[in-house]
């Protein structure tokens, strides 16, 4: 199944705007090739959940990130 999720449902989520702090701290994680898994761990008729993997930019060699939400399925254009 294929989920797109816009840049304005992104950041209704996280209560931003392309301004705010974690849009671009997030851009530059991404941009940084930091962020080595992100994806779908649950989809069901109410929610989606989804997981991340980011390393940590002050211990490359220590186990990554996990950053993880969940959100309505209804709020999500599939």
């Amino acid at each position: 199944m294929d989920i797109r999720l816009s840049l304005f449902e992104v950041f209704t989520y996280l209560n931003a705007t392309p301004a705010s702090r974690n849009i671009g701290e997030g851009e530059s994680i991404l941009n940084a090739g930091h962020l080595i898994l992100c994806g779908v761990t649950e989809f069901t008729h109410s929610i989606i959940r989804t997981l991340g993997l980011c390393l940590q930019t002050s211990a490359l060699t220590k186990p990554p990130h996990e950053i993880s939400g969940t959100g309505n399925k209804n709020d999500v254009h599939m």
